[in-house]
């Protein structure tokens, strides 16, 4: 079956697809591709190797295993949406189901915000994120990856490309999560907002920190409740001024077998944030 490759954060003209495409094993099979013979026995797992893969060869955008859905199949079925919430929290041994639709809602938000946000940041054009216009790639349990056709919003404008991103995705598939496992109205807004605030964190470190404020801070001023949910300041760090964000909110990742507090969470002090944050800082690698 032809698949899709993972997304890249760049400008396409309209119409245009942002990826290449690959034959990959077809849903299910990949489970028996996690491991394999190795002369000095030392195995990873698709996700571990494909981290490698891309390592030695960037240009490749290499994507292996999982499944690939349009987005717009996940909105119009709800059993799939239960089916997949049901699959992360099984692997991730959640026991509370509206911990697991949190945890996974976070991670789509992540992935499709960090694109989104990025294109805007990076081109000042706005990436048509509704749903008719993205697929997700779901591995374990999770969603790792989308893919977008590269079709821009009408306007490049924060309300254009926000109405893209949540009224026209984000906030029905956080219906089909309420309905499957009683996901929250805040958690909704907080994860979407905390992933905006990541994904402006992640472009400070290509894109000076008050020349990324300045593009994201409109984003957020488009709806009241994502100013509310979080703020963002900037650090000096050993190579250079980065953008945080302070989430105002919490996705109940601590909740979880082996899991911990985010570095931006709510429940930590503004010092232990702080704290973190300069701790990310040191460990950054310069780019070239």
């Amino acid at each position: 079956m032809s698949q899709i490759l993972h997304h890249q954060a760049h400008s396409s003209p309209p119409g245009r697809v942002l990826h290449a495409r690959v034959d990959s094993p077809t849903p299910g099979h990949a489970s028996r591709l996690q491991r394999g013979p190795m002369p000095n026995g030392n195995h990873l797992d698709l996700s571990q190797a494909e981290t490698v893969l891309h390592g030695l060869t960037p240009t490749m955008n290499l994507s292996v295993g999982g499944q690939w859905i349009p987005a717009a199949d996940l909105l119009a079925a709800p059993s799939i949406v239960a089916a997949l919430v049901a699959e992360h929290a099984r692997i991730r041994s959640i026991s509370v189901p509206r911990h697991a639709a949190s945890l996974f809602f976070q991670r789509y938000c992540h992935r499709l915000c960090s694109a989104t946000l990025g294109v805007w940041v990076l081109t000042g054009m706005a990436l048509d994120a509704s749903a008719r216009q993205v697929s997700v790639q779901i591995r374990d349990g999770s969603p790792a990856g989308v893919q977008f056709t590269g079709r821009l919003r009408p306007t490049h404008t924060p309300e254009d490309l926000v109405s893209g991103l949540v009224e026209e995705h984000l906030l029905p598939l956080a219906a089909q999560l309420q309905g499957a496992a009683r996901l929250s109205q805040p958690q909704t807004w907080g994860n979407i907002a905390a992933a905006l605030g990541m994904s402006a964190r992640t472009l400070s470190t290509v894109r000076p920190a008050a020349e990324v404020l300045r593009a994201v801070a409109p984003v957020f001023g488009t709806r009241e409740v994502l100013q509310r949910l979080g703020s963002c300041r900037i650090l000096e760090g050993p190579h250079g001024p980065r953008l945080f964000y302070d989430r105002a909110s919490c996705c109940h990742w601590f909740e979880i077998p082996e899991g911990s507090y985010c570095s931006y969470c709510s429940r930590l002090t503004h010092e232990e944030r702080t704290c973190r944050f300069i701790d990310a800082m040191a460990a950054e690698t310069p780019t070239p």
